[in-house]
C-alpha cells in the first residue's frame, strides 16, 4: 500500500447506533460533531460510502467530494459521473483505484456493512469515533456482519470533549 490513509469516521449513540429507527443519521448528531465532520470531509480526497448511505447523502444536496460507492449491484468498477465511482471488487483493486486517482486521504463514512468490510480487510489506518451521550432504541449498529476472527490492535491517540453535553470524539490509530 502506498502513502494512503484510510480513515473510518463514525458517529454513534452510547449503545452503538449509527442511525435512528428511520435510517437517518442526522437527528442525534450534535452541531459540534457536524462541524468536525465537515472539516474531515474537506480534508479528504475521496469519500467511501455504501449505496444506502450514498442515497441518503444525495437527498441532502450535491456532492462536495469524489465518492466511491460500494454496491452489490455491479461487478468491478463503474463510473457514473466524473466524481462518483461504483465499486464491488477486491481490496487490491480498491487500493489500485485510489492510487490511479491519486487519492491519499480516503474517508469511510459507512454504513455498518462498509465499516465491517474495511475492518475485516485490515486496511484502516485510523478510526474516528464520535459518541453522542444518549441511547437510541432502534436503528443500525456501528458494525454488522459476522464476528471478526482476528482482532487488530488499536491505540487511543486523542480524546476530545466536543461540547458541554459530553459528546466525545475518540481517535484511534492502528498499532
Amino acid at each position: 500500500m502506498s502513502a494512503q490513509r484510510f480513515l473510518m469516521v463514525a458517529g454513534t449513540t452510547l449503545n452503538g447506533k449509527i442511525t435512528d429507527g428511520n435510517g437517518s443519521f442526522l437527528p442525534f448528531s450534535s452541531d459540534e460533531d457536524q462541524k468536525w465532520l465537515k472539516k474531515m470531509i474537506n480534508d479528504s480526497d475521496v469519500l467511501i460510502v455504501g449505496r444506502k448511505t450514498y442515497e441518503k447523502h444525495a437527498e441532502i444536496g450535491p456532492l462536495s467530494k469524489p465518492h466511491i460507492v460500494f454496491t452489490q449491484q455491479i461487478k468491478g468498477i463503474q463510473i457514473k459521473r466524473d466524481n462518483v465511482h461504483f465499486f464491488n471488487d477486491r481490496k487490491d483493486d480498491l487500493i489500485n483505484l485510489c492510487d490511479i486517482l491519486q487519492y491519499k486521504t480516503i474517508t469511510i463514512l459507512g454504513g455498518s456493512e462498509i465499516y465491517h468490510w474495511f475492518l475485516k480487510e485490515k486496511i484502516l489506518s485510523d478510526i474516528y469515533l464520535t459518541i453522542e451521550p444518549h441511547f437510541e432504541g432502534k436503528g443500525l449498529n456501528l458494525l454488522s456482519g459476522p464476528s471478526f476472527i482476528e482482532q487488530e490492535k488499536w491505540k487511543l491517540k486523542k480524546t476530545v470533549v466536543l461540547n458541554s453535553s459530553g459528546t466525545l470524539l475518540l481517535h484511534y490509530q492502528k498499532k
